[in-house]
């Protein structure tokens, strides 16, 4: 991948920006490249559960490739994160296991939690420029996703749906999730709910990875009826 770091940083700007995010610089980590493995990223989590209160909002995102699953083969259908020390060879000992770092994220004690994964779900396409890292001829699947929803204050939002896959931009110099996500925390002088994110998102990447890449790419929220659980807004 070209731009996951750069992802990640040009997401920070805007997450402690006093006109946008308003985040304290201090609430915030951030790992690219070498910093980014799998014992860092476990660490970062630790620290955000001791620290996190009941009434905090917990944003957590991630630009990586998205491991396959293999039903029948020991992934269970799983799928992995892939960290900066994630090897083919030893994917059980150096990638982020879905179903672990779920169990980690909903032991976090805030009530309001949203997980963005700019990753691919479809170990199946051999576009250029796309997020798959294949294995074995299969994706992670949005089950995967979904064991992040710990509480009513819980949210996923993946960036493609089971069998597409999320591509990067050369002109953006972003992944398109990420792009249009960074629009959409920009717009409007009041923090976003998140029901504007998504519809910001949903519309955008679609329109934009359909007329440059020619191929789907539709964001999805977990849960599905989200906009009936009230708003979810940043700056906390």
């Amino acid at each position: 991948l070209r731009f996951a770091s750069k992802d990640a940083r040009d997401l920070r700007s805007v997450l402690v920006s006093p006109r946008y995010g308003n985040f304290p610089e201090d609430n915030v980590i951030l790992l690219t490249d070498e910093q980014a493995t799998r014992a860092n990223i476990l660490k970062a989590l630790n620290e955000i559960s001791l620290k996190a209160q009941e009434e905090d909002l917990v944003l957590l995102f991630f630009s990586s490739h998205g491991s396959p699953r293999k039903d029948g083969a020991g992934l269970q259908g799983i799928g992995y994160i892939v960290t900066h020390d994630s090897t083919q060879a030893e994917i059980f000992v150096n990638a982020l296991e879905f179903s672990d770092l779920s169990h980690k994220v909903s032991a976090i004690r805030s009530r309001r939690k949203v997980t963005l994964l700019d990753t691919c779900y479809s170990g199946q396409s051999t576009t250029t420029g796309g997020k798959t890292l294949v294995l074995e001829g299969f994706g992670v699947d949005t089950r995967a996703a979904s064991m992040f929803l710990s509480g009513e204050g819980s949210y996923v939002i993946t960036s493609s749906r089971d069998d597409e896959v999320s591509f990067e931009s050369d002109d953006l110099q972003n992944g398109y999730f990420t792009y249009y996500l960074i629009e959409a925390l920009k717009d409007g002088s009041e923090p976003p709910t998140l029901k504007q994110v998504f519809g910001h998102l949903s519309t955008r990447v679609r329109q934009a990875v359909a007329r440059d890449k020619h191929a789907p790419q539709n964001p999805r929220l977990l849960p599905e009826d989200a906009f009936d659980r009230g708003p979810v807004t940043g700056g906390e």
